[in-house]
């Protein structure tokens, strides 16, 4: 982490990309404050590569109501995002690779979403019920008992 923090103060505006390696990895060792800097320092991008893991990050941490609030904004900039757990959830992750288009992926759609996946194995086999519980939530976003596991 000490590496990709250090190449954003080389380089701010991150043509690199960096910073979504770096939320990733904030994700998978559950530092919040981490995550949270990184989101702000950023503007609060609204960007899969940023929401997704902070949806694991607070689901991993057992911060449910959080986690949902993450996975709602989520479906508000990625339009495909309910597919894309629905996907997952019912399927496995074998069949996101015919989602795939053949030249890599469009921002703000599922492949944006299946290539972030397949990119951070670690995080999301870190956190393996998460994809049917974020299904199950982004079905019934209203209900009380959503943020149960």
């Amino acid at each position: 982490m000490n590496e990709g923090e250090r190449l954003l103060e080389l380089c701010e505006n991150d043509n690199l990309g960096i910073r979504y390696e770096l939320m990733h990895l904030y994700a998978y060792f559950e530092n919040e404050d981490g995550a949270l800097a990184l989101h702000k320092k950023y503007d609060g991008y609204e960007e899969s590569q940023m929401l997704l893991p902070l949806a694991v990050l607070y689901y991993k941490k057992g911060i449910f109501e959080r986690s949902i609030e993450y996975l709602r904004r989520l479906a508000k900039v990625n339009k495909d995002a309910k597919r894309f757990f629905r996907i997952v959830s019912k399927n496995g992750p074998d069949k996101l690779l015919e989602e795939m288009g053949l030249y890599g992926y469009r921002p703000f759609t599922i492949e944006e979403l299946i290539d972030e996946y397949l990119t951070n194995r670690h995080l999301f086999d870190s956190a393996s019920y998460f994809f049917d519980w974020a299904y199950r939530n982004m079905r019934k976003p209203s209900q009380s008992t959503a943020a149960s596991k």
